[in-house]
């Protein structure tokens, strides 16, 4: 963890896992962002057993801005690394992006300005064209469906893990000490403040998404037995 300066406006959190040749195009793209107030980059290495953990570390000390790496002991899923890179932010906005370059810094920074100006707790983004694979996009479908039936989801709510939330609410959702911890349940049990916006969804820059039918599987599990409204 580098020296913080002081309170950032934004903190990002990135969770990492076999993000390799994407990890230096990744941290180049924060190097100048142009934001007023400061910012921190929170990164959360999900025991990637490709070396990323190892790599980023020799990494991160040219970054203009406060970084803090959190090594998790073992692989535990997504929600988990993203849930523990939330207890590790300071700044009044929390920005919370995926890896693999398919959300880009250009589009959080437009997260960040629609939360300096409206009033609400958690902005979830949505694209006009996805450009994942087609699994992928059948996976993201039958979570937002199942979310709708179990978790009494706004239908017109679309669960991107591209969002941005403030740090109250953070400060509420991090006091989970579940096993099973599932972000957006959090969210949607903790406030009705939700805001929807347009994004850019970019190619993948390097790489093949982490996403399987067993995880799915158990991500609608969980859903169904720890945060179910039924």
């Amino acid at each position: 963890m580098s020296d913080p300066a002081q309170t950032p406006l934004v903190s990002f959190v990135v969770p990492l896992y076999n993000t390799g040749a994407s990890l230096t195009k990744l941290l180049d793209a924060f190097r100048s962002l142009p934001i007023k107030g400061g910012w921190e980059l929170v990164l959360v290495n999900d025991a990637s057993p490709d070396g990323t953990g190892e790599k980023v570390r020799g990494m991160i000390d040219s970054l203009p801005c406060r970084v803090v790496l959190v090594d998790m002991a073992r692989n535990f899923g997504e929600h988990a690394a993203v849930l523990e890179g939330f207890r590790h932010t300071t700044g009044r906005f929390v920005i919370n992006l995926d890896d693999d370059l398919q959300n880009p810094i250009s589009e959080a920074l437009k997260i960040l300005a629609y939360m300096q100006t409206h009033d609400c707790d958690v902005v979830y983004t949505f694209y006009g064209e996805k450009k994942h694979h087609w699994f992928r996009n059948f996976g993201s479908w039958a979570t937002n469906l199942c979310a709708s039936l179990l978790l009494d989801k706004p239908k017109d709510l679309y669960l991107s893990s591209f969002r941005g939330h403030r740090s109250e609410l953070i400060r509420r959702i991090i006091n989970y000490t579940g096993p099973y911890p599932y972000i957006d349940g959090l969210i949607l049990g903790a406030t009705n403040r939700i805001e929807r916006l347009q994004v850019e969804h970019a190619e993948r820059a390097e790489g093949e998404s982490g996403y399987t039918l067993r995880k799915l599987v158990r991500l609608w599990m969980n859903m169904f037995f720890n945060f179910s409204i039924m």
